[in-house]
């Protein structure tokens, strides 16, 4: 069993990056760049609007989400946009965001890896949410991780 070298959690093998501390298992140093440049959304201003609007803002969230991820993740251009994605939820009655909640807790969690910050992977925590009705959890979850990126 191997052990990270800097913080002494225990590594599977053929681990590349620490899943505790996202430090590079082989020693290699690599850069690490800015982090990329979204904005960060205050988590009750937006629930706030939500409300007031209906759910009318919670749409506009959700797009930019899409969007503030991809960019996180440096795939803008082979990722589908916000506006895609809410299209393709309306055309599916909701299952695919039940998927694209799925896959955005693994991307995150890569992402966090790359810019050495830890993100966990809490991809079936925002399934579940997402299955039991509670999306706007999850908004806000993803929401919280996404500012840990623009600090």
């Amino acid at each position: 069993m191997k052990y990270c070298s800097n913080c002494g959690n225990k590594i599977n093998e053929g681990a590349v990056y620490c899943p505790n501390c996202g430090n590079r298992i082989d020693g290699k140093r690599e850069f690490v760049g800015s982090k990329p440049n979204i904005e960060n959304r205050n988590l009750v201003t937006c629930i706030i609007l939500t409300f007031i609007t209906c759910g009318i803002y919670s749409i506009i969230w959700f797009v930019s989400m899409v969007n503030d991820v991809n960019r996180v993740c440096d795939d803008e251009k082979s990722s589908q946009s916000g506006g895609m994605v809410l299209l393709l939820t309306l055309i599916t009655c909701g299952i695919y965001s039940l998927i694209w909640f799925y896959q955005v807790g693994k991307r995150l969690n890569l992402a966090g890896q790359k810019y050495q910050m830890r993100i966990d992977d809490n991809s079936v925590l925002y399934l579940v949410l997402s299955l039991i009705g509670l999306q706007m959890v999850s908004y806000c979850l993803v929401q919280n991780e996404l500012n840990q990126f623009s600090e």
